[in-house]
Formats: C-alpha cells, sequence, structure tokens
C-alpha cells in the first residue's frame, strides 16, 4: 500500500496543486497589464514638393564651322604623353620594366659613391651585387621605368646633366 501511495497519490496532488495555482491565472478573463507604449519616432520632415524638370533636347546646328581655339589659348594643353604607362607583361604574368646600366665597378665603395651622386641629383638608383668570371662585381642601375621610351628620355638626360651614358637593360627582380 505505501508503494501505491507513493507512485500514484503524491504525484496526483502535486499535479492538482500546480492546477489550483495556475488556473485561476489562465481564465481569469483579464488581460495582463501593460504599461502604455509612447513612440519616439520623430515626424517626418516636411519636405517641399519640387516641380517636374522639363526636359529639352539640345539644338544641333549641322552648317556651323566648329571653333578652332588655338593652342595658346586653351585652358588645359595636351599631354605630350599619357600620365599612366600601361605595362607589358612577360610570360610569368609580371610587369616588364627597363633599367639603365650605368656602371659596374669592381669595389663597392666606388659603386655606392656613383649611386649617392645619383640620388642626389634626384634619379632613381639601386646597386645589384654580381658574381662574374672575375670575381665579385657592383652593378649601379637607374629606374626601374615601365615603358622603354621613358629609360631613353633618362638615358638623354643623364648624359646631358652628369656626362653619364648608360646601357638599357631589362628590370630584373631581385633574388631573394
Amino acid at each position: 500500500m505505501k508503494q501505491l501511495f507513493r507512485r500514484i497519490v503524491i504525484p496526483a496532488v502535486f499535479l492538482l496543486a500546480l492546477g489550483l495555482i495556475f488556473l485561476p491565472m489562465i481564465f481569469d478573463g483579464e488581460e495582463p497589464a501593460q504599461a502604455p507604449l509612447t513612440s519616439r519616432i520623430p515626424a517626418p520632415p516636411a519636405v517641399p514638393e519640387l516641380a517636374e524638370p522639363v526636359q529639352a533636347r539640345p539644338v544641333i546646328l549641322a552648317d556651323t564651322p566648329a571653333i578652332d581655339v588655338p593652342e595658346e589659348q586653351r585652358a588645359v594643353a595636351e599631354p605630350a604623353r599619357p600620365w599612366r604607362e600601361i605595362p607589358l607583361l612577360d610570360e610569368q604574368g609580371l610587369p616588364s620594366g627597363w633599367s639603365l646600366r650605368l656602371g659596374q665597378f669592381g669595389s663597392a665603395e666606388q659603386a655606392r659613391r656613383m649611386r649617392e651622386r645619383l640620388l642626389a641629383a634626384g634619379y632613381r638608383a639601386y646597386i645589384r651585387e654580381r658574381q662574374v668570371e672575375s670575381g665579385p662585381s657592383t652593378l649601379v642601375l637607374a629606374g626601374p621605368w615601365l615603358a622603354r621610351e621613358t629609360a631613353l628620355d633618362y638615358q638623354a638626360a643623364l648624359a646631358a646633366e652628369l656626362g653619364i651614358s648608360g646601357a638599357i637593360v631589362p628590370y630584373e627582380l631581385p633574388e631573394f
């Protein structure tokens, strides 16, 4: 009998107590009290309506001659060459460039002095170490540039300004 009491009667009493507590809340018929909500959204701004735009066709006069403005009076002069050169890609898909080889020295100190002279004159210059049959040598190069024509211009400028004539060579990426 004790076992029947523990298995059936105690859970039934527990469920009956829960029902007596919660059933009046569910079936009392009143809505739960909620605080009235106020909107904090501002009113839409007053925007004046604009008149509908009227589309007009341009007037084209076929018989009028074109206006020829002398080059001195033009507001914008046409550039001698494009401001940005479009590079050509090599077989690896990298842009190919050009440099000026200005000297090859057995002494690294001589190469550094020449590079400093070029940098002081406003040219981009760099040094590359190279191993040749007679031993290590140091190259002094200027550049690189994407277009060969730009390298030709700098070659002429270096010859005129500093008296240095160089050879145009393809730019090689440094090995890491």
